[in-house]
């Protein structure tokens, strides 16, 4: 396979000299973002379910939305059960881990990035419970959101 893995070495490249300088958590972030797109590129390519990556970005327009698994596989015109299965094969998660895991990482752009407050962030991510939210971003993340937001 003759693959192109310069851009991906950059971005390692970035990432690296982000930590060894100290850049601030978001900068970070946003270079894990690059690392982590530029892997999945290489790991699947051609080999994108074009269906799903439209799903994505409709949830991702809208992660306030109390979005279900009936929804979504509605959406897709897939029964749940179908939907489960192309998400495990593409994602190795189902679709609502999936969900969880795009709302973490908006959760940790927004703590990174902006004043804003917990119940803020958690209210835009789909939480009407910050409690809820610090629970589940600290299952997600390994550390709470308020120390997250402290390490930016």
């Amino acid at each position: 396979m003759d693959v192109d893995v310069l851009p991906l070495e950059s971005a390692i490249e970035g990432l690296h000299r982000g930590v060894l300088a100290g850049a601030d958590r978001a900068l970070l972030h946003l270079w894990l973002e690059l690392v982590d797109a530029l892997l999945q590129r290489l790991c699947l390519p051609g080999n994108v379910e074009p269906r799903l990556a439209r799903l994505w970005e409709i949830v991702a327009a809208d992660l306030s939305h109390p979005w279900t698994g009936r929804e979504l596989s509605k959406r897709m015109g897939l029964s749940a059960e179908q939907l489960r299965r192309l998400c495990l094969k593409y994602h190795g998660v189902s679709p609502m881990d999936r969900i969880t895991w795009m709302r973490m990482d908006r959760a940790a752009a927004l703590l990174g990035r902006s004043v804003l407050t917990i119940a803020t962030v958690a209210e835009a991510v789909g939480y009407s419970s910050p409690f809820a939210f610090s629970t589940a971003f600290k299952r997600k993340m390994g550390i709470p959101p308020s120390a997250y937001h402290r390490m930016k």
